[in-house]
């Protein structure tokens, strides 16, 4: 059994090596004190990380969504608003830089996806990292393939620090308060006044309530549903942080996940895959 962390810390390794040296002491106890350096060198590190971690998600500014993405799909299209990664590091870097911690990502590529795992280092030297993310990319002509791959692996990244480092980016509020009024057109608007036609509204509002059966959603949706009631059992997980992952990942923290975009909770199993089933 590892030595308890508290009496690890009252150690002076460099002084006990020193004082064998003078001693005489076999190379067998030269080598278990090496050994108890090492261990000791470990766990510092390992709880100057866990404290700055702490010191950092108490003290950092909340983070807000400035940016609109349109996605089309087969049925329709929707827009959502986050933050992009440079304002995240931007906000994040210099507290993490105060608190002896440094950001960086490993990566794979694949012909179809990219995955990034975001590793947050200390500078005694322990670190942790969120377990690879994968994005998938295709060329559907908006962009050249090497801009599939560049805004694939950007939100690889961007959704593995925001995981490692447990944040959610907010919704502006400002932004919210000079929007139009919901269910009103204006020029250049994306909203669609409601029709006139009574019977026209009526159907427009079934398909709402009633949308088609959607095979890959449903199975997403088990999916998650399956990791996340595990890691709850396990108290691995709080509602906190589940209606956090629905932040992130369905853009509302009180969203149905059986009414979401099939791409956002493709998004959301890959995060649970990679951090919960290691």
């Amino acid at each position: 059994m590892s030595p308890e962390p508290v009496a690890l810390a009252r150690l002076d390794p460099q002084a006990l090596i020193t004082k064998a040296i003078e001693a005489g002491a076999g190379i067998d106890t030269l080598e278990r004190l090496v050994t108890l350096a090492k261990d000791i060198r470990q766990v510092t590190a390992r709880e100057a990380w866990y404290e700055a971690m702490a010191q950092f998600q108490q003290t950092c500014p909340a983070i807000l969504k400035s940016k609109t993405a349109k996605i089309v799909t087969s049925r329709g299209s929707y827009s959502y608003s986050y933050a992009t990664l440079e304002e995240i590091l931007g906000v994040v870097q210099p507290l993490l830089g105060q608190l002896g911690l440094s950001v960086s990502w490993r990566q794979k590529h694949d012909p179809h996806a990219v995955e990034a795992s975001c590793v947050v280092a200390h500078k005694l030297g322990h670190q942790e990292e969120s377990g690879f993310i994968a994005m998938p990319y295709g060329t559907d002509g908006r962009m050249n393939p090497a801009q599939a791959v560049g805004s694939a692996l950007t939100y690889a990244r961007r959704y593995s620090l925001l995981a490692i480092l447990g944040l959610a980016p907010e919704d502006d509020d400002d932004a919210e308060s000079t929007a139009p009024p919901r269910g009103t057109a204006s020029k250049g608007s994306e909203l669609i006044d409601p029709p006139a036609n009574p019977e026209e509204d009526m159907r427009r509002e079934a398909a709402a309530l009633f949308p088609e059966p959607d095979a890959d959603r449903d199975r997403l949706v088990a999916e998650c549903t399956k990791i996340i009631t595990a890691q709850l059992a396990a108290k691995k997980l709080t509602m906190k942080d589940v209606r956090a992952m629905k932040a992130t990942y369905l853009q509302d923290e009180n969203a149905d996940p059986s009414k979401s975009d099939v791409a956002l909770l493709s998004e959301l199993r890959a995060y649970l895959r990679t951090r919960f089933e290691r």
